[in-house]
C-alpha cells in the first residue's frame, strides 16, 4: 500500500506505524515499572510515546494540507 497523505488522510500503514510505536513505548514502560516498581514512571512513558505519535500525525497532516498537489486552482 502507498503510505501517502491525501487531504489529511493517513494510509493503513501509516495508521499500524503509529499503533506498532505506541505498543513499543507501552512495553517498555511496562518493563520499567516492573523492575523499578514504579507506576508513574510507566505512565510518563506511556503518555510520552502517544504525544510523538500524536505530534507525528500532525506533522504528516499539516505537510499534506500545504502540498500544492491538495491545492485546488481557483482561477480557473
Amino acid at each position: 500500500m502507498d503510505s501517502k497523505i491525501f487531504k489529511g488522510k493517513l494510509s493503513y500503514d501509516d495508521y499500524m506505524n503509529i499503533f506498532f510505536v505506541t505498543i513499543i513505548f507501552s512495553t517498555f514502560g511496562i518493563f520499567i515499572a516492573v523492575f523499578t516498581e514504579n507506576l508513574g514512571l510507566f505512565l510518563n512513558i506511556l503518555i510520552a510515546g502517544v504525544l510523538i505519535d500524536g505530534l507525528k500525525f500532525a506533522a504528516k497532516v499539516f505537510v499534506s494540507i500545504q502540498s500544492p498537489d491538495n491545492i485546488e486552482d481557483t482561477e480557473k
